[in-house]
């Protein structure tokens, strides 16, 4: 014993002596228990014995024969691995450490190291997340955001690959036929509208206070009126009136009628030709179930019957063939709504009645008849996604007093929509314009159409359009009002101007014989 040094390490040779002999985990525990050392067994969460594992190699010299073992004194471990491990020489290689000194690893050693190794690396670092829980957590909210805006791009390269593939002009038939006399013949020319992704929207007159979620509806030939809307928190119960035949530059709007209540999200459909009928919206602090009624002629407003459901953001149509108003989907604050109600305008009491539910909850939605019999429900979101779906509400028996109402899926959308202005540009195309797709305030326009689901890109806007408001003032000339930006509530308005073409029979196609060769 006196031969061997702490200092300079063990001076016998191997196998003789006080030679340090490298110990396995299960070598190490059984050392310890025959030395009085205490088990380093602890129970871990599942019920199950753990071993400790101590930080470094413990190091244990041989009792030599014949000498009496020291008497047992309650040692702690980790007094023994800090007073040992010093006296321990060492060297590395390859970051393992070798005891021995001669270079040779066994299996087992190597595989207690590694795994010590590896618990010292989850120790430190669930003690940095211990250490510094907020940084954890602001780490996974930039992931979060990161993971948004790249969902946000690519939803942004989807809408510019799709508008890219639509084709950027259509023309429009007017349904009319013009006839033209000449010296020799009587010729019918068939009027059309052409509208072109190239066009540019006009500058209108601005209103009076700036109006997102406002309504519009035309009171004559030569008269709008634009209802409510929000101006920030604010919302708004006066009108406005726009005298759309003057020049341009000489339209200007003048004070409107005031409603019984302040609304934004309302909506606004013809009762007949007198009557204007005023539904839903939020007045600032509820959801409304009421609704109003507006004389075309004396511009007085009456209250109008209540509807079943409180709903802003609802979107209404007429079926022509049964003279009833339809008024679809919605949100309270019970959330977005799956529900109609129709109102029979030739009832003596108008009053609103139950209507078929939608396949799925549709909040700021378009409605367009395909018929007097047939109205198609656009868009929408619920409280997940926007929707690019559509549904067609169908009458099944007009015959009857009280016809029956069917739901059926209709065909997808190019691009998911909510909260968007449309125009019935002629009996089959309908211009979609501003809104939201889910990722961004739109700017963009587009012309369905209702018989093939084919979309036609259309001019963009000046400005990004949420909840604005349009309608057509001419067969030609559509005019768009309001709405929000990102940051802002507008109070301009936009025009567009189509021009109108006569087209004539080509020469070839005037005989059944011509028509016959070029269809072969």
């Amino acid at each position: 014993r006196g031969s061997c040094s702490p200092d300079r390490g063990p001076s016998l040779p191997h196998g003789r002596g006080c030679t340090p002999r490298p110990r396995t985990l299960a070598r190490q525990s059984t050392h310890k228990q025959e030395h009085g050392m205490g088990d380093d067994v602890a129970m871990g969460a599942s019920g199950e014995s753990e071993l400790v594992v101590p930080d470094s190699p413990v190091m244990v010299e041989d009792e030599p024969a014949g000498v009496a073992p020291p008497p047992e004194v309650p040692v702690k471990i980790e007094e023994v691995r800090r007073k040992v491990v010093r006296r321990v020489p060492t060297r590395r290689f390859f970051g393992i450490i070798d005891l021995e000194g001669d270079g040779a690893k066994s299996e087992d050693e190597l595989q207690d190291f590694v795994a010590i190794e590896a618990l010292e690396r989850r120790r430190s670092a669930a003690l940095a997340v211990a250490a510094n829980p907020k940084g954890s957590a602001g780490k996974r909210k930039r992931a979060a955001v990161t993971e948004e805006r790249k969902e946000e791009e690519d939803g942004e390269e989807r809408v510019a690959k799709r508008r890219k593939q639509q084709p950027g002009a259509v023309l429009l038939d007017t349904g009319r036929i013009k006839t033209m006399v000449t010296a020799t013949s009587l010729v019918n020319l068939r009027p059309m509208m052409y509208l072109s992704a190239c066009m540019r929207w006009g500058t209108g007159p601005s209103m009076g206070v700036r109006r997102g979620a406002c309504a519009v509806a035309l009171l004559d030939e030569s008269r709008l009126l634009v209802l409510g809307g929000n101006e920030g928190l604010s919302t708004v119960g006066t009108t406005e009136v726009l005298d759309f035949t003057v020049h341009p530059r000489r339209m200007a709007f003048q004070p409107g009628p005031r409603l019984s209540s302040q609304r934004r999200e309302c909506a606004v459909i013809p009762l007949d030709r007198t009557r204007l009928l005023v539904v839903g919206g939020y007045d600032g602090a509820h959801f409304l179930n009421t609704t109003e009624i507006v004389d075309l002629v004396t511009l007085r407003v009456s209250p109008g019957p209540r509807m079943i459901h409180r709903r802003a953001a609802p979107a209404v149509a007429v079926f022509q063939g049964i003279g009833r108003i339809l008024v679809v989907g919605g949100k309270n604050a019970f959330g977005c709504l799956e529900t109609t109600e129709v109102l029979d305008i030739r009832a003596a009491a108008l009053e609103f009645k139950p209507g078929p539910s939608l396949r799925m909850q549709r909040a700021g939605p378009t409605a367009a008849p395909l018929d007097g019999n047939r109205i198609m429900v656009l868009g929408g979101h619920d409280s997940s996604r926007t929707h690019n779906t559509t549904e067609v509400i169908t009458v099944v028996d007009p015959g009857v007093r009280s016809p029956r109402l069917a739901v059926s899926p209709g065909p997808l959308l190019a691009t998911p929509r909510s909260y968007f202005a449309s125009v019935m540009l002629n009996a089959g195309n309908l211009h979609v314009i501003g809104g939201h797709d889910g990722y961004n305030y739109l700017d963009t326009t587009d012309v369905l159409n209702l018989s093939s689901m084919e979309f036609t890109t259309g001019p963009s806007m000046r400005k990004r359009r949420f909840m604005c408001a349009a309608t057509a003032i001419a067969e030609d000339r559509v005019v768009v009002l309001g709405g929000t930006d990102v940051s802002i509530d507008h109070n301009s308005t936009e025009m567009l101007s189509l021009p109108t073409y006569s087209f004539m029979p080509a020469p070839w196609m005037r005989n059944a014989d011509g028509l016959r060769a070029a269809a072969g």
